[in-house]
């Protein structure tokens, strides 16, 4: 990775932020789920350490979305990109997941159909 680009964790007052508080969060998951582990009772532990490893992971997208952004800056920028919205491919959307609901429905009525009519000739 480029100098400059390892520096944005280490000089910009937000990199510095998202840096330290992941790795509060990695260590205090490895703490609680190493205190789980060997806990009597390490389902609360378990959990919030689990619940740390989510916010690393979260915190690590960012991190990762900030080098990117850095990386391709001097050669891409995404204020630069035209935004063209694509109505037929919406509408072609929009018509199958339409049609998959209307599937799913007459599924739903064909099984539910099918269970009155066995239950009525169980009856009889």
């Amino acid at each position: 990775m480029p100098k400059n680009v390892a520096l944005i964790f280490f000089r910009d007052g937000v990199g510095v932020a998202i840096f330290a508080v992941a790795l509060l969060a990695v260590l205090a998951a490895t703490i609680l789920l190493l205190i789980g582990g060997t806990a009597k009772e390490p389902s609360p532990l378990i959990h919030a350490g689990f619940g740390m490893v989510l916010i690393t992971v979260a915190l690590m997208i960012v991190m990762r979305d900030m080098v990117r952004t850095a990386y391709l800056n001097p050669y891409f920028q995404m204020s630069r990109l035209q935004v063209s919205p694509q109505i037929g491919i919406i509408v072609v959307f929009l018509l199958t997941f339409g049609g998959g609901l209307a599937t799913l429905v007459w599924m739903l009525r064909k099984v539910a159909n099918g269970k009155t009519r066995q239950a009525a000739a169980s009856a009889k």
